[in-house]
Formats: C-alpha cells, sequence, structure tokens
C-alpha cells in the first residue's frame, strides 16, 4: 500500500500511516496497542501535536531531551548508536512501539536492575526486541516497500500489561535511513 503514494503515483494529501499491527499471529487484537493520544477525528495518523492521554515521558540522547533524527545505520545494525535514557524516575518496564507506513510492533523492554539508575538502552539494542518479530524486522519489511523513516515510541507501563494502556508515553522519536541500507546490510529485496 505504502508504494501507492510514492512517484510515479500522485502523492497523497496527507500522511498515510494506518493504526495497525504489522505482524498478526493468530487473533488480531491481541497485540494491539492503545493510543497515548486522543483520536482526531478525520485522521488516519496522528501527525503534530495531538492531545495526550497519558503525561510525556521523557527521552533523553546524549543528554539532551530535544533532539533530531536518529539515523538508523550500520552502527545501530550492530547494536550500537545512539543511547536513549529515560531519566523520568519510572523504573519499568516499558512497551517500544515502532511506527512505519505499513503499521506497527511493539515490543517489552525491562531494564536491568530495575530503580537501580536512570535507564539506558542503545537504539540498535532496542531495535533487536521482540514482539511478534523484531523492531528492526519492522522496519526492514517497511524499507522494502521503499520506506526512509519511522517512528519510535517508548511508553511506561505497569507490570504484565503489553499493549494496554500506557503510564506515560514519549513524543514520537523520528527514525530516518539512506535508501541504500538494505543493500549495504545484504537484507531485504
Amino acid at each position: 500500500m505504502a508504494d501507492r503514494f510514492r512517484e510515479p503515483f500522485e502523492p497523497a494529501p496527507r500522511p498515510v500511516w494506518p493504526l495497525r499491527v504489522m505482524f498478526v499471529e493468530s487473533v488480531a487484537g491481541e497485540r494491539e496497542v492503545a493510543p497515548a493520544s486522543a483520536p482526531v477525528a478525520g485522521l488516519v495518523w496522528l501527525f503534530g501535536e495531538a492531545p495526550r492521554t497519558v503525561p510525556l515521558l521523557a527521552v533523553a540522547v546524549g543528554g539532551a531531551v530535544e533532539f533530531g533524527p536518529l539515523p538508523i545505520d550500520l552502527e545501530v545494525a550492530q547494536g550500537g548508536g545512539p543511547e536513549l535514557a529515560l531519566p523520568g524516575g519510572h523504573p519499568g518496564p516499558f512497551e517500544l512501539v515502532v511506527y512505519t507506513e505499513l503499521g506497527y510492533e511493539a515490543a517489552t523492554w525491562r531494564p536491568a536492575g530495575l530503580g537501580a539508575d536512570v535507564p539506558r538502552i542503545t537504539l540498535g539494542e532496542a531495535l533487536r526486541l521482540r514482539g511478534l518479530t523484531t523492531l528492526g524486522g519492522a522496519l526492514i519489511q517497511a524499507a522494502d516497500t521503499g520506506s526512509r523513516r519511522a517512528y519510535l515510541e517508548v511508553r511506561a507501563v505497569r507490570e504484565g500489561e503489553q499493549g494496554g494502556a500506557p503510564l506515560a508515553a514519549s513524543r514520537l522519536l523520528l527514525l530516518v535511513w539512506e535508501p541504500d541500507l538494505l543493500a549495504r546490510l545484504g537484507v531485504g529485496d
């Protein structure tokens, strides 16, 4: 579906990012996540500032809570890349959700030594977290259809509540990559 809104076709009048699970095991709905923002009538996807239904979860990269797009590159593919720190005092667990033009994938992260320090994870480690597939696998699927961006949301959740209403959620963190990344990694096509 996503490539129908790219050249050589006419661009869509607004972004078309379906709010649905990318990979379904057996029963649809079991893996769906609750929205962290109030739905806006008529929108397919919530871009910009939508009314939040939960508090903002701070995410810092390099000590800064204001930062630009996070590049996905070979370093990230090898498990490294920028370190995401969650200084808000929530010990975990966390749910990380990757939103793509094809849908989303979610995975749970339980930081080692809960409560000991500010939870930290590299972007590469985050993309290795697994729902039905890895978060990175969802990005590969999207990149294989021509996508060059996705979004990551970090959510504080109650223990055992994957897909449940978040206690707090980060803003959408833009992830970007170069069109030749899959070829350089030897995956896709």
